[in-house]
């Protein structure tokens, strides 16, 4: 098959679990253009994984709910030596998690390539650290992160510096049921991005004055 142009062997249309991406997994499919490996069970990537796909310019990990963000760094360390146009990594995390934080390393890489177009739908994303959005490549224009659980953050005003031109955050702060059965993992979540965010407090003078016990009062 050393001429296929595009491989998809998503579960979301079938039977299909890869737990561990290897250099050698796709390696007899150098050639391809589109790879579709969505909901397939993927746990891990190992470095290497698609930096031989000179061609590859469509790459969707989407529904591998155990990959995270920290495994995404690992899919992101190789796009530089590709021709990654559209990246989609949809509903990366589990539905019932605490919510993610997005931090500069797990798109750094990404500023090396020409892409177009990222989607990450579904994600419990709450916060952006401050630069991810401006060290995106200057070729993306269209960003989809619907169905999220965004707060207020420096990251907002990122986008100013930007040249995208479509963004897609509907959908925000979704409804879900507990009744949705998700995948168990095989390893634990070790990123930084997957902590729980505790809200600060600080220590309300105002109410001292008129009571012997002060009272703490969340910060907005």
């Amino acid at each position: 098959m050393s001429h296929l142009e595009t491989l998809d062997v998503s579960g979301s249309s079938g039977q299909c679990s890869i737990h561990t991406v290897k250099p050698d997994t796709f390696r007899s499919v150098p050639t391809i253009n589109e790879l579709d490996i969505s909901a397939c069970k993927v746990n891990y990537v190992h470095n290497g994984s698609f930096s031989f796909m000179k061609n590859l310019s469509i790459l969707d990990v989407s529904f591998n709910i155990c990959l995270r963000f920290d495994g995404l760094e690992n899919v992101t360390i190789d796009l530089p030596f590709t021709s990654i146009k559209i990246l989609k990594f949809n509903k990366i995390h589990k539905t019932f998690q605490m919510n993610t934080k997005i931090l500069k390393q797990h798109l750094l890489h990404l500023n090396y390539t020409n892409l177009e177009e990222l989607h990450g739908d579904s994600n419990r994303i709450q916060l952006i650290e401050e630069g991810t959005i401006q060290q995106l490549p200057a070729s993306i224009r269209k960003l989809f992160v619907s169905d999220n659980e965004f707060s207020y953050g420096q990251y907002i005003f990122d986008f100013i510096t930007t040249q995208i031109e479509f963004v897609n955050a509907s959908f925000l702060f979704n409804s879900r049921r507990d009744k949705e059965r998700e995948e168990k993992c095989d390893r634990p979540d070790e990123s930084s991005c997957n902590k729980v965010f505790k809200p600060n407090y600080v220590f309300d003078e105002t109410i001292s004055r008129f009571s012997t016990a002060g009272r703490l009062l969340p910060l907005p």
